[in-house]
């Protein structure tokens, strides 16, 4: 796996003069009081990284009117690259340059998942089959779980589904293409084409019983219109016509003027002529239904085949043994930093450990014990424990068999539902610098942005004051 690294972030304001921030492996700490424009070089990186929202939605419109460009040194295993984005020109807002070479953000997007050895994938989106799609699992929405953004700490990521949340979680854990593979996109595509053959063997069938003499006040319930026959309702209609057309019938003689019908008689065989017209037309409308219903029932006995053959290829591929061993070690990274925590402030964690549920669609679920997580925590308990997820995640960055890019990006707030995160900012550190020592750990990247984190020596320091613009 590749590891992304941050080694230079720049601003070029309108007048030429570039402001820029230095960072290095290992851990890096941006600090500095109040307003002194800590998050806004965080939120510029992340904006260079492919925001496809304008600039002016994102910043203040001092940054707008200061600002022309983003840009970044980066390094993307042994390779390094240059990025900018321009902020104010045209034809340039929803492009990034690489090395000088303009790509629009989907394309930039493609370019670093294949720089960082992501496998393509697509995941399910949307609850019912008629609302799903399979969107492309991208740079952006896996780049939520590596920076947290000030504003967002209620959540594993900002403005993400389970299923999305699910999917970034999988593809760190290298099994996203497994799970999200061709067969079971293509399963789910067979169980929504069998709905929509059951739907169109039930509005045939509804069709057929109305055609028959059913009345809409009282429709008829599954059980009823599967044991409709639609070739009865057809022999059927075929019996009224024949029967309406026999009344209807003159005869040779009654072309005599002597046999010509009195005029009530003509105007009932008027209006039996126009019940055979429309009989005809029913009649024909109950064969076209026949023969779609019976086609439908073909296409989904077949359909229902296919599902049981591909059910069993996967059921013999079966994943859930790898899934829960590396669930496992993603959770054990987690609970070892809450261990840490406590070690260095006795009881601060007093909560069971961190597990992960696994559904039937392999839907992952954190959870504290047996319950969610946002569930079980309150206070700055919530705080620990997302640290502790982006512990987990570096956690991964050392072992080859995961995915995980070897950087996170942490914007601390303030407070933390009503306590001041300078309490607590060096022990919530503390694991990570003692984790980046590691020889494992040495081509990975912390930066976190603070007003202190007072006592950690182990890092490299980015103090700003007010002079930047914010």
């Amino acid at each position: 796996m590749q590891h992304l690294r941050i080694e230079r972030l720049s601003r070029k304001t309108h007048a030429g003069v570039v402001e820029a921030l230095e960072f290095r492996d290992g851990l890096n700490l941006v600090t500095g009081p109040p307003n002194a424009g800590k998050t806004q070089w965080v939120r510029m990186l992340d904006y260079l990284f492919g925001d496809p929202e304008p600039f002016f939605n994102r910043f203040p419109r001092e940054n707008f009117a200061q600002y022309e460009s983003i840009a970044a040194e980066v390094r993307l295993g042994s390779e390094s690259f240059q990025l900018e984005r321009f902020i104010g020109l045209d034809g340039m807002k929803t492009k990034v340059e690489i090395d000088g070479t303009s790509h629009d953000l989907k394309g930039f997007q493609h370019w670093l998942l294949g720089k960082l050895d992501y496998p393509p994938v697509r995941y399910p989106k949307g609850v019912s089959s008629l609302e799903r799609t399979w969107p492309e699992l991208s740079f952006r929405t896996l780049y939520r779980h590596i920076y947290r953004q000030q504003r967002f700490w209620s959540d594993l990521a900002d403005r993400q589904t389970p299923i999305e949340t699910s999917a970034c979680i999988l593809q760190f854990l290298d099994l996203a293409a497994d799970v999200y593979g061709e067969d079971l996109q293509k399963l789910r595509s067979l169980r929504e084409r069998a709905d929509r053959h059951a739907v169109e063997i039930y509005a045939g069938r509804m069709a057929l019983w109305l055609m028959a003499g059913g009345s809409t006040a009282e429709l008829p319930d599954a059980k009823a219109l599967n044991a409709l026959n639609p070739k009865r309702i057809v022999s059927k209609l075929q019996e009224e016509l024949s029967a309406l057309e026999a009344a209807i019938q003159l005869g040779p003689e009654s072309t005599a003027p002597a046999q010509i019908p009195d005029r009530a008689r003509l105007e009932q065989l008027v209006a039996d002529a126009r019940r055979a017209g429309e009989g005809h037309e029913r009649l024909r409308s109950a064969e076209v239904l026949q023969s779609w219903s019976s086609t439908s029932e073909v296409h989904l006995k077949q359909t229902q085949q296919e599902i049981w053959e591909l059910s069993e290829r996967i059921r013999l591929a079966d994943l859930s043994d790898m899934l829960k061993k590396r669930t496992d070690f993603l959770c054990e990274a987690m609970n070892e930093y809450l261990r840490l925590v406590n070690q260095l402030n006795p009881q601060l964690w007093r909560h069971r450990d961190v597990s992960i549920r696994i559904s039937r669609r392999n839907e992952l679920q954190l959870c504290v014990g047996d319950v969610q997580w946002d569930r079980a925590l309150g206070g700055s308990d919530g705080l620990l424990f997302l640290m502790a997820y982006h512990y987990g995640l570096l956690s991964l960055s050392a072992q080859d068999e995961f995915r995980y890019p070897g950087i996170v990006v942490v914007d601390f707030p303030a407070y933390f539902r009503g306590r001041a995160i300078s309490e607590i900012e060096g022990l919530v550190t503390k694991p990570f610098a003692d984790l980046l020592e590691r020889e494992a750990f040495s081509t990975c990247q912390v930066i976190f942005v603070g007003a202190s984190f007072s006592g950690e020596n182990r890092c490299h320091r980015i103090m700003l004051d007010s002079g930047y613009l914010h």
